[in-house]
């Protein structure tokens, strides 16, 4: 075997071992580009779930502060109410009570006054 043969096969054999190593190389390129686009489609479901639940907060915000005025008129308006019942009950005790003695004592000064509700017809 002369030089050259030997040369050759030198050769022959380290582009074998180069070969197989790309042939990993690639296939291990290959099992990273497919947990790359795993990862990727995963970031997507990931932000499209983030702006679903952004907007959902948002109508959630606006809801509760649409209710927190809500709260706020019907609470002005219980207090509104109650004023006006109770404008109502002392007109009503206006109406209801009748005088009907005021006695004074030998002194001169009057006694307690006496009231007695009004019969209704």
């Amino acid at each position: 075997m002369n030089f050259y043969q030997k040369f050759e096969r030198k050769i022959d054999s380290a582009n074998a071992s180069l070969y197989t190593e790309i042939r990993d190389l690639n296939k291990r390129l290959e099992e990273f580009e497919k947990i790359l686009s795993f990862f990727s489609e995963q970031y997507e479901q990931l932000i499209k779930i983030t702006q679903t639940t952004k907007k959902q907060v948002q109508q959630i915000g606006s809801k509760i502060e649409d209710q927190g005025k809500t709260i706020t008129e019907l609470t002005n308006n219980d207090y509104d109410n109650m004023v006006a019942i109770d404008e109502i009950q002392q007109y009503q005790r206006r109406d209801c009570l009748e005088i009907t003695v005021m006695p004074t004592l030998p002194n001169g000064k009057p006694k307690n006054i006496d009231m007695e509700p009004l019969e209704q017809p």
